[in-house]
């Protein structure tokens, strides 16, 4: 199995595996373990096997629980909007956040202004189901002030879509099996949305994690990918790209498709965007760039998966979903260094009718600014992506006139006929100009072309 890069001298890892057990009512759910174990070092220096050589525990499920019971801590809604939230931030994180992600607000802000847009479309907690696409990194789950926990507070469980850089690859069986959830008569609340660091200084794709020393990536994935495609190192202000996943191509790959099939979508996703990320005058210009261009990805896909067919699963659907729709909001998680709330720039927002109207609440939620600010960055991926389009043809036309016009050379060189090599005549057959017979100059190389014999070279 080898010794994985995280692991410290005394670090551990514990595998609990069981199956989750869903119990209708007001009972609580249960859970089976079926295995539990401790890996040290040694264990995955060990070999291949170093899994099953871990410390085995499943005896403690033997025991009867003594002491007093541990409580889950429950999850307190808290919703603070302060006008003074800014100054959390430091100096360094107001410029970046004011240069790259000028509309964004803290996730707190933004949950309470969806709900109140809502609110007056007849979504309620009772008749709203909520899920979200975002990426798994614990970045974005681990405070009450993440938007993802805020609208999960609010609206009740959550289904996770989401995978690496928050792209919904449970797809549209994940889709299809979630609306099969909605109440009668009810509702689908959807949160898309990647993500993306700064640092106490400013830096954009990168943040400290809790206990850590170092700045690692943020989003790892899409940074990962843009690595992959040769993003880093070209320039000197990309030194600082120096984690994230570096499988570069060409490298050896030591494990099949279906273990890193996520992080190879995102590769092919990115690759036709590069022009665009690299279109940057510093490191967090392009790292903004990635978190844009990897937001469009995962709407992209997003967009190709939700749907309304839900409303219209039974024969009874017409009495059941009769002012049922769908709401989607997308847009960057913002995760902040410091003291400063995670933060969340909004780039879509509105809702999907049964007759399919789709109806915008961009302007009326977040403001004019907020759907100018939207619209010019989808324009700025659009247009250079038709420039790289246009150059393609224009280099492919270019090519062709090269090849046609070398097809099209003309067969005779400056007057003279240009004989095939099977139709020149052989030694024997040839003539002078004077009609004679070149073949005996053939045999006589003291002749010259006038068939005059050459004087003899004088031996010294």
């Amino acid at each position: 199995m080898g010794e994985p890069h995280w692991m410290g001298k005394d670090s551990k890892l514990m595998l609990l595996g069981g199956i989750m057990i869903n119990v209708d009512g007001e009972k609580n759910d249960m859970f089976a373990p079926q295995t539990f174990k401790v890996i040290d070092k040694a264990a995955y220096k060990a070999g291949a096997n170093a899994g099953e050589k871990g410390k085995d525990l499943m005896s403690y499920f033997d025991k009867t629980p003594s002491g007093p019971r541990i409580k889950a801590p429950k999850q307190v809604r808290t919703i603070n909007l302060k006008a003074d939230w800014k100054a959390k931030m430091t100096a360094a994180q107001g410029e970046s956040v004011t240069k790259h992600f000028p509309t964004a607000l803290p996730g707190s802000h933004v949950e309470q202004m969806v709900f109140t847009a809502l609110a007056d479309k007849n979504f309620t907690q009772e008749n709203t189901v909520y899920t979200e696409s975002s990426c798994p990194d614990e970045l974005n789950h681990d405070s009450n002030d993440d938007i993802s926990n805020q609208m999960a507070n609010r609206w009740g469980e959550v289904f996770p879509l989401g995978g690496l850089a928050g792209i919904p690859f449970t797809g549209k069986t994940g889709w299809g099996a979630f609306s099969h959830h909605v109440p009668d008569n009810g509702n689908i609340l959807a949160l898309y949305a990647p993500h993306v660091g700064i640092t106490k200084d400013g830096v954009v794709g990168k943040i400290h994690r809790p206990k850590m020393s170092k700045k690692t990536t943020a989003c790892g994935a899409s940074i990962g990918a843009y690595n992959a495609l040769g993003g880093a190192p070209k320039k000197a202000y990309e030194k600082e790209m120096t984690s994230g996943l570096r499988r570069l191509e060409g490298a050896e790959k030591t494990e099949g498709p279906k273990h890193d099939h996520q992080i190879e979508y995102i590769i092919e996703q990115l690759r036709p965007q590069m022009g665009s990320i690299q279109l940057g005058d510093d490191f967090n210009e392009v790292m903004a760039n990635l978190a844009y261009e990897t937001y469009h990805v995962v709407k992209a896909y997003m967009d190709d998966i939700v749907d309304t067919k839900w409303m219209s699963y039974s024969d009874k659907a017409d009495a059941l979903y009769v002012d049922s729709k769908v709401a989607c909001l997308g847009g960057i998680m913002i995760n902040m260094d410091g003291a400063s709330s995670d933060l969340f720039i909004p780039l879509n927002f509105g809702y999907i009718a049964k007759d399919g109207t789709m109806v915008n609440l961009m302007e009326d939620t977040f403001g004019a600014k907020a759907v100018e600010f939207s619209a010019k960055k989808q324009a700025r991926s659009n247009m250079v992506m038709w420039i790289i389009i246009i150059i393609v043809i224009v280099i492919v036309i270019v090519v062709v006139i090269v090849v046609l016009k070398m097809k099209m050379i003309p067969s005779k060189v400056a007057g003279a006929e240009v004989i095939p090599l099977q139709d020149q005549p052989k030694p024997s057959e040839a003539k002078s100009e004077r009609g004679e017979d070149n073949s005996a100059r053939q045999l006589a190389p003291n002749v010259d072309a006038d068939g005059v014999e050459k004087p003899k070279e004088e031996k010294a």
